[in-house]
């Protein structure tokens, strides 16, 4: 496939996801948009996810024409490490992320691709958690905005800091300079307000059946999970969404609740208030209050 044919670069990082990473890539392979690349970053995996990829990519490779799976395999270095490489190596005219859990419909980027007639900087469209099917985010009808408070209302934070149902334009990503921040969770905070703030417009549409599919049942499966960390680093993604509302000067919502879960179990109900953030265990054992400076 030429770069300059390349619509969308999907980035997914994997790491020990055996038992979902066929429905990801089936549903990736299959879009009804050809013009893709899938860059899947090995993240020292040591299940079988190294060689369901390699399986994949004999059964797409027949030249011509070569295949859109991409594989890079490197050392266990974490989410944020394998997204930057892939960041790197993306050649599509806009990029958009896949967690390797998770899967999409088939016209999902199809969708995104079109409405964004190539000058939108970002397009972003609804999710449900799987399995229960809920809506995590649903557009009710199409958006356009360009201040960053309407952008960041267009996202749906803070309930939703989500890099994954969207596309990002490649060429205002790069010129950004954003990365991920290695070696934390909750990473996604900081790179998705700094990036939507950085971008001219986003451009929100309504699904009108085709979802991204955020499975709840495997979250945080390209990462290990330590629970005192997963801590820490909220605190600290909280604490940066704080300081980027005060220095944009963005609304903070009134109050909302989130949670960290532990092998699929909700350990863990962060609520948020505007001059406090209050820690829970299970719902019901308070363990931390943070004031708000």
């Amino acid at each position: 496939m030429e770069e300059n044919s390349i619509k969308v670069s999907v980035i997914v990082p994997v790491y020990n996801v055996e038992k979902f990473l066929s429905r990801c890539l089936e549903s990736l392979l299959n879009q009804t948009l050809k013009d893709i690349e899938i860059i899947c970053i090995n993240d020292g995996s040591t299940d079988k996810s190294l060689e369901i990829l390699k399986t994949y990519i004999q059964q797409t490779s027949s030249p011509p024409p070569p295949s859109k799976l991409k594989i890079i395999s490197t050392e266990n270095k974490g989410q944020s490490a394998a997204r930057n490489l892939g960041l790197k190596m993306a050649r599509g005219e806009y990029i958009g992320f896949v967690d390797a859990d998770d899967w999409v419909d088939l016209d999902f980027f199809e969708k995104l691709y079109n409405a964004s007639k190539g000058i939108y900087d970002v397009v972003c469209t609804d999710a449900v958690s799987y399995p229960d099917g809920k809506g995590y985010i649903t557009y009710k009808k199409r958006k356009l905005v360009y201040s960053t408070q309407e952008k960041i209302d267009a996202i749906g934070v803070p309930k939703n800091f989500s890099i994954w149902n969207k596309i990002y334009k490649t060429s205002k990503l790069k010129d950004s300079n954003i990365l991920f921040t290695e070696g934390r969770y909750f990473e996604d905070v900081e790179f998705l307000l700094n990036v939507i703030n950085y971008m001219s417009c986003v451009l929100a549409i309504p699904g009108k059946g085709t979802k991204y599919y955020y499975n709840k049942t495997n979250s945080l499966s390209t990462t290990r999970q330590k629970t005192e960390k997963h801590l820490c680093d909220h605190i600290w993604a909280m604490n940066y969404y704080s300081k980027f509302a005060e220095k944009y000067n963005i609304e903070i919502k009134n109050s909302y609740s989130s949670y960290v879960k532990f092998l699929g179990i909700e350990f863990l109900k962060i609520h948020h208030e505007l001059d406090m953030v209050n820690y829970k265990l299970f719902n019901f054992i308070p363990v931390l209050t943070i004031y708000k400076k």
